[in-house]
């Protein structure tokens, strides 16, 4: 096979995989089984309108962007790969039209997975490569136990289909495959737990327990009395201002500009002309200062 070698070492060459150390022994190369798929070139892609071209106006002009209600980026993925690559073999035809109606017939199992289960997952193979090259941070780990917590939740729903039809063939390919990763990463579950302080994800903070450590406790002190400060500076900016805290006057940390205070944009005039209040930005829900 010279020209897929070929190939293989243009793109290998085009990735810069070879100067990076972390990458070697990671991969391995084998033939891939392209009988079972059918060969579409590019111009019969075009043809059918599979895939959304550069001049397409309207996402429903191909077949992918009409199919497309996925919640999830490897969903939408899968579907473009399902769509390029046509199965040839009817067995597995078959066996994939009967998982795709299972989810079109159970209205409940469509609805709770594509509306409780599956919005809130994030891209779990651009995660899994973070962990790979291992740049994954604090975040990436409560990422992923985001999604190990789910797990039980989608087990339970595929585990709830009643028709017997489907019931198998569900198992087989979803809820079995759940289980099994669920089994493997309650440890993960555990540690993170065990660790990482979850009320502060309701501030959007990726920290861990303070307890774990004494430099962490000290740092947790100062971090408390600098938010009673700003809390003690929030009261007294409402009184000089005459502004209602949380309802005109908002303490919020700011993407950009971290701590800072914000009002509502009718209210923003009185703090011009006040030396005192440095204005920051002004955007669509307020001006921040």
């Amino acid at each position: 096979l010279p020209i897929s070698m070929g190939s293989a070492a243009a793109l290998i060459k085009y990735l810069g995989v070879m100067s990076d150390p972390s990458n070697f022994g990671q991969y391995q190369l084998y033939q891939h089984d392209l009988s079972q798929y059918m060969k579409l070139d590019a111009a019969a892609l075009r043809a059918l309108n599979l895939m959304p071209g550069p001049r397409d106006g309207s996402k429903t002009m191909s077949l992918y962007g009409l199919l497309n209600h996925c919640k999830t980026p490897l969903g939408s993925r899968l579907l473009a790969q399902w769509l390029k690559q046509p199965l040839m073999s009817l067995q597995e035809i078959e066996k994939r039209q009967q998982l795709v109606e299972a989810f079109v017939m159970d209205t409940e199992l469509r609805q709770t997975m594509q509306e409780e289960h599956l919005r809130s997952i994030p891209d779990l193979y651009r995660l899994a490569k973070k962990f790979q090259r291992k740049m994954a941070n604090l975040e990436d780990v409560v990422r992923t136990y985001q999604v190990v917590i789910r797990l039980p939740g989608f087990i339970g729903t595929l585990e709830g289909v009643m028709d017997e039809q489907y019931q198998v063939p569900l198992e087989s390919e979803y809820t079995a495959k759940l289980r099994e990763l669920n089994n493997s990463l309650a440890k993960l579950a555990e540690m993170v737990e065990t660790t990482v302080d979850l009320d502060a994800l309701d501030r959007h903070e990726f920290i861990i327990k303070p307890e774990f450590d004494d430099s962490l406790r000290i740092i947790r002190q100062k971090l408390d009395k600098l938010k009673h400060d700003m809390d003690v500076e929030h009261r007294r900016a409402g009184k000089d201002l005459n502004q209602e805290l949380d309802k005109k006057l908002f303490l919020e940390n700011h993407r950009v500009h971290g701590y800072c205070f914000r009002l509502t944009r009718n209210e923003a005039s009185c703090i011009r002309n006040k030396s005192t209040y440095q204005e920051i930005s002004t955007q669509k829900n307020g001006v921040y200062f």
